[in-house]
């Protein structure tokens, strides 16, 4: 199962996403804004078609934001 988890980092302007793989454990941490742009270079990396009906993607907000 692949997934998006989604996480906000007081050391970043903006949310972060990251990208994570538990077939190989690797995971990709990048701009949300950049999410489609990054979702098709690791596919492209891993010789793999897109699918998405087998990958589950999972969309999900952790930690808080910040107080300022």
């Amino acid at each position: 199962v692949a997934l998006w988890r989604l996480v906000w980092d007081h050391r970043y302007p903006s949310l972060t996403a990251f990208f994570v793989d538990h077939r190989n454990r690797e995971q990709s941490q990048f701009s949300v804004d950049s999410i489609p742009q990054q979702a098709d270079r690791y596919w492209r990396n891993q010789s793999l078609e897109p699918d998405y009906d087998i990958y589950r993607w999972d969309l999900r907000v952790e930690g808080k934001l910040p107080l300022e």
